[in-house]
């Protein structure tokens, strides 16, 4: 006796509702995944963002350290006629100040902090030399390589304050300024992350 096959289904294929569920069934995964790819992506970016604000509040918080200790003496490149202690402008920062010459030791050094353009890309750094605070061959020592602070800025400004107004560049050489304040900002994706920070002196 022969056998009758099921209406709709062929002696080796599958019925079209089957089909159905099963692409249904595909297509509910793909949802699935496709969102949870999203989550990632999202997760990933407030990741980023967290840790360049981190960033760029540690770097306040070292410039800060090395700002406040900063000592009314006079530069030693600002020439023998002239009695700069301080020189600020919009992107750098000269001061005297005592720094760490090693783990255990102190010394007083002229401190140049300013931000450069990366040769290889259109992102600023900011960074540091340090000057020992002796003559050699009857003009100033030869200044440090620089060393790099943080990189990959989108801006540095500094601004310098006397107590009433805010100045790009700090017009009186010959004194501190009573306030210096700092804005760095860095771009992750399409969002810029900023951080602003006033030091008084």
């Amino acid at each position: 006796m022969d056998s009758v096959a099921s209406p709709g289904r062929n002696e080796d294929g599958y019925l079209l509702s089957e089909m159905l569920v099963a692409l249904s069934v595909f297509a509910v995964m793909a949802a699935l995944i496709a969102g949870f790819m999203g989550q990632l992506g999202a997760i990933k970016r407030i990741e980023d963002e967290l840790a360049a604000r981190a960033r760029l509040d540690a770097t306040s918080v070292y410039l800060r350290r090395v700002i406040v200790s900063a000592k009314p003496l006079r530069l030693l490149d600002s020439g023998t006629n002239t009695n700069q202690i301080f020189d600020g402008k919009s992107n750098s920062i000269r001061f005297a100040a005592i720094t760490r010459g090693g783990l255990f030791s102190l010394a007083l050094r002229d401190v140049h902090i300013f931000a450069r353009a990366r040769e290889e890309r259109s992102a600023l750094a900011l960074a540091h030399t340090v000057t020992a605070r002796r003559l050699v061959s009857g003009g100033p020592a030869p200044a440090g390589a620089p060393i790099m602070i943080v990189e990959n800025l989108e801006t540095v400004l500094f601004d310098y304050s006397d107590g009433t107004n805010w100045y790009e560049t700090w017009p009186d050489g010959t004194r501190f300024p009573a306030a210096i304040r700092i804005r760095l900002s860095s771009k992750i994706g399409r969002k810029i992350v900023r951080t602003e920070t006033v030091i008084q002196l």
